[in-house]
């Protein structure tokens, strides 16, 4: 259930922190354009304590899992739990030194929402298929928050993430890829 706020807020303070930035589009309430995020690679202009404060404590929450994954409690996704925690951990460092911090938040947002449901979704399956009480084994409630978990991964992490993501890098370097020839690669 930790893990549910933990996602929960997370998710809230990384929106919060991106409302204020010029790259998050007016469709999900901000005030930029999803082609800001890279605008002024690698000089970051909209950086502020808060967003410093929530990226270390972001590092540190998936540090501290890919080490406990690693050494003190392996699971019987003991490979799968290694790769995503050590490469979510180094990717978090690595957008910090590069200074994209905005677009590393955004990434952030799109996947921790999306985990809120998913967890929330595992929590009540659990609940329900462990209880005697029959108040709580209710498979319309689970079959909803299946769904809810489709939409929000098809919103947050198809939709937002390609194009508030990798849509921008697009535009900003296929000027550069589309000088080359196949000749000239």
């Amino acid at each position: 259930m930790l893990t549910f706020f933990y996602y929960l807020f997370s998710s809230l303070f990384a929106y919060l922190l991106l409302r204020g930035t010029s790259a998050l589009p007016t469709w999900m309430g901000g005030n930029g354009l999803c082609i800001n995020l890279y605008a002024n690679t690698p000089y970051l202009t909209e950086d502020n304590l808060p967003m410093k404060i929530f990226y270390i404590a972001s590092f540190g929450k998936h540090l501290n899992h890919f080490v406990t994954h690693t050494f003190i409690k392996p699971q019987n996704k003991y490979y799968e739990d290694v790769l995503h925690h050590g490469v979510s951990t180094f990717l978090i460092a690595f957008s910090y030194l590069m200074n994209q911090w905005v677009a590393g938040l955004m990434i952030l947002l799109t996947h921790d929402f999306s985990d809120t449901v998913l967890v929330m979704r595992r929590f009540y399956a659990v609940i329900s298929s462990t209880t005697q009480d029959y108040r709580y084994r209710k498979p319309y409630v689970v079959t909803f928050l299946s769904a809810l978990v489709i939409l929000t991964w098809l919103m947050f992490r198809v939709t937002v993430f390609n194009a508030c993501c990798l849509y921008p890098i697009t535009e900003l370097f296929w000027p550069i890829v589309a000088k080359f020839t196949p000749t000239q690669l």
